[in-house]
């Protein structure tokens, strides 16, 4: 339910009423993060801190997550993406 109301809900009620948009995004950044799944599983598991297990904690930073992994992960950006870099990977 949560991913229909992040992924179809809310941007169909921001692109009909534009002055929603806002309450819209407040709505998603207050939904709780899904359990780490697919493509965010592993950036999940291998970006958390030491001694932390999650690193997402709403479905927005999700979406983020499957930006990066579809801008660098996915194109053998592994070691040259900002991540890869900040976390010292080589």
């Amino acid at each position: 339910a949560v991913e229909v109301l992040l992924n179809a809900v809310l941007p169909f009620a921001a692109a009909v009423r534009p002055e929603l948009e806002g309450r819209c995004l407040e709505l998603a950044a207050s939904l709780p993060a899904l359990p780490p799944y697919g493509k965010t599983a592993f950036l999940e598991a291998n970006l958390a801190p030491a001694g932390r297990r999650r690193t997402t904690r709403t479905p927005l930073e999700q979406q983020g997550l499957l930006a990066l992994h579809a801008e660098w992960c996915s194109q053998g950006g592994c070691g040259r993406c900002p991540l890869s870099r900040e976390a010292g990977v080589d």
